[in-house]
């Protein structure tokens, strides 16, 4: 139901180009669902939407405050509206506490004493073949001893949630106002016009009042940030499923 998602800090390679492992790992059961090894600390979608593909969609996705995957200065990345698309809570640790994600943490560092100090690798391709590699002996042959020295393929159960071909359209209640970010970023209603994303350009936003001052944004069953509507500031742009 909860999976959390990291970049394993970068390493060398021999060729000279560096390595940035994308890791997620199913909360319960440690279950590692992909390492994919990169260039560079970002294009994750496609490398989640295999994972999606294969292993079904999850409730909610952990992880931290980096830019790949959160937004909150420049509003909202494209990760986390695709997200909310496919009915997947984006969750962000608390900045500067990276306990919050404990157990892919845990996860590097075992990466890192039983892989990565061990073995030099001649380029990306190289990388990737080997962490492949160590992810099926991690996944299949090594007990965990927070599973009770059981193998994590030992108790993962895949969701079953599938990956949709097509991302539904969304119809609000019809008992609110319904607002369109432009071309962008902007959202805009009677004389106020406040900056939003730009990865959220086209979409449709709900707009519940509370109270005479304040009202709640919302993108399809998700609160996404709250409206002061007396200082004309948006307020608390984290990401919270409304049902």
């Amino acid at each position: 139901e909860l999976w959390q998602t990291d970049f394993k800090g970068d390493f060398l390679l021999l060729d000279g180009t560096r390595c940035f492992p994308l890791d997620i790992i199913d909360d319960c059961s440690r279950f590692c669902l992909c390492i994919d090894a990169k260039e560079k600390a970002g294009g994750i979608i496609p490398s989640f939407e295999a994972v999606f593909k294969q292993y079904g969609l999850p409730k909610a996705i952990l992880s931290d405050n980096g830019g790949a995957f959160a937004g909150f200065k420049g509003g909202y990345t494209l990760f986390e509206r695709w997200l909310m698309d496919l009915d997947v809570l984006p969750i962000h640790g608390r900045p500067l506490h990276p306990q919050t994600q404990g157990k892919i943490e845990r996860f590097h560092r075992t990466m890192k004493n039983e892989l990565l100090k061990r073995n030099a690798f001649f380029d990306l391709a190289d990388a990737d073949k080997n962490l492949k590699e160590w992810r099926a002996k991690y996944n299949e042959v090594r007990p965990h001893e927070a599973i009770d020295m059981r193998c994590p393929a030992d108790i993962y159960i895949p969701s079953e949630r599938k990956y949709p071909d097509t991302i539904k359209s969304y119809e609000y209640s019809g008992l609110h106002r319904v607002l369109k970010v432009n071309f962008k970023g902007y959202l805009r209603f009677d004389s106020k016009v406040f900056y939003l994303s730009e990865s959220m350009v086209g979409a449709e936003l709900e707009m519940r009042p509370e109270g005479a001052d304040f009202a709640s944004l919302c993108y399809r069953n998700y609160k996404i940030a709250e409206i002061d509507l007396r200082t004309e500031q948006l307020l608390n742009r984290r990401i919270s499923r409304l049902d």
